[in-house]
């Protein structure tokens, strides 16, 4: 519900002022919103994913640094959770990479998760292991929330010797 309303008024924004990011981030983020209530593959079915995928691009292209680098994170995030055939491990790496090299990466665990997750989905011993370093520190960090994730993708490595 509130994914949909926010979807609006981003729209809104669009119009208003398309030469700024604002509108197309938070379109995008409010589809993120919306298909965490109604599932993924609902948004799918209602055709979001290429308009999700064009207002994050568009987001990236005008001011890929706005909101604290949120573009290139959510496309990172995009790549990483939109469902098969469309999942992109590597293009989701990429854009985590790029999000690595801006001072918010080391201010924030959210990014570290994400970029672990990436890494532990693409297997490989030296992947995991800066997955789990990754983790450990987003573990140490003062959010909760993801602390939490963190903690419980660090039980699962060490008890399965990888993530799920």
């Amino acid at each position: 519900m509130y994914g949909k309303e926010g979807m609006k008024y981003a729209e809104k924004a669009v119009e208003q002022q398309p030469n700024r990011p604002d509108g197309y981030y938070y379109y995008g983020l409010n589809v993120g919103i919306y298909s965490d209530g109604v599932s993924i593959l609902t948004a799918l079915t209602e055709g979001l994913k290429s308009k999700t995928q064009s207002s994050l691009e568009k987001a990236y292209e005008l001011d890929k640094m706005y909101n604290e680098a949120g573009p290139m994170l959510s496309l990172g995030r995009f790549w990483a959770v939109v469902p098969w055939p469309y999942k992109d491990k590597k293009k989701a790496l990429r854009f985590y990479r790029e999000y690595q090299k801006t001072p918010y990466f080391n201010e924030k665990a959210e990014g570290k998760i994400y970029l672990a997750e990436v890494l532990l989905a693409l297997k490989g011993k030296e992947n995991k292991e800066e997955a789990k370093a990754l983790l450990k520190e987003a573990s140490q960090s003062n959010e909760k929330y993801f602390i939490g994730w963190a903690e419980s993708l660090l039980r699962k490595i060490d008890n399965t010797g990888e993530e799920k």
